[in-house]
């Protein structure tokens, strides 16, 4: 980062250089000029993440009808079906004395899609799941940009209408977090979840469990998900 910094320095003080002299090479300033700001942009923070097209080619539809890639809670799952084929799994569980059966795609660019169906087809909930959250840069529903929202953009954003729960996610264990706050003008609610950094121990676990879980305050989970991209985002029928 500090040779970064050097760099630019020099590109300015050319830069200015070159605008002081007379009769100076137009091109090159405007070349010195661009790469200054390109470099700037960088450092800063700016430049927006690259995502694979494919993976942009399943929410094209999502900022103009309010979709997550392509489908929304009331849908049914054979316009899930239609969208992108067999389910590579499913399971099924009952849920207020209903079976549920959650049916997964493996998609490109490490997106996995969830969809949580009823018997007859309705479907009740459905969630994306990013192998690198930092790595999309996606407009979805609601305004959002998938890879850009963190865990404190999201609490800023909807301040005390968002609920957080520190949960054990799955058979490994895994302790994870979800944030979900309703969605405008719906009957839905939008949940994002973040994975616990690895390698903590139980009792520091335990006691941001009490934290989050006892005492209603999240605030202790900031200095680990602060900055941290959801890897999961899903948009929920709320009965």
């Amino acid at each position: 980062m500090r040779l970064r910094h050097v760099t630019i320095a020099l590109l300015a003080g050319l830069l200015a250089g070159l605008l002081g002299g007379c009769g100076g090479d137009r091109a090159e300033m405007e070349r010195l000029r661009a790469e200054n700001e390109r470099l700037k942009a960088q450092t800063e923070g700016r430049a927006r993440p690259v995502t694979d097209s494919k993976v942009l080619a399943y929410f094209a539809r999502d900022p103009a009808h309010g979709t997550l890639a392509g489908l929304t809670p009331g849908d049914n799952l054979a316009q899930a079906h239609a969208l992108f084929g067999q389910e590579s799994r499913a399971r099924t569980w009952a849920s207020e004395g209903r079976p549920i059966t959650q049916y997964e795609w493996d998609l490109q660019g490490g997106l996995t899609l969830r969809v949580n169906a009823e018997a007859d087809g309705r479907i009740r909930k459905v969630a994306v799941a990013f192998a690198n959250p930092e790595g999309v840069d996606i407009p979805t529903f609601s305004g959002l940009t998938l890879g850009r929202e963190t865990y404190l953009t999201l609490r800023q954003r909807y301040g005390t209408t968002i609920t957080t729960d520190l949960q054990i996610w799955g058979a490994q264990g895994l302790y994870t977090v979800a944030q979900r706050a309703p969605l405008a003008n719906s009957n839905l609610r939008m949940e994002f979840v973040y994975q616990m950094p690895a390698g903590m121990g139980q009792g520091q676990l335990d006691r941001i469990e009490e934290w989050v879980q006892r005492q209603r305050n999240p605030a202790i989970l900031e200095p680990y998900l602060g900055e941290r991209a959801p890897y999961m985002v899903g948009l929920e029928e709320v009965r």
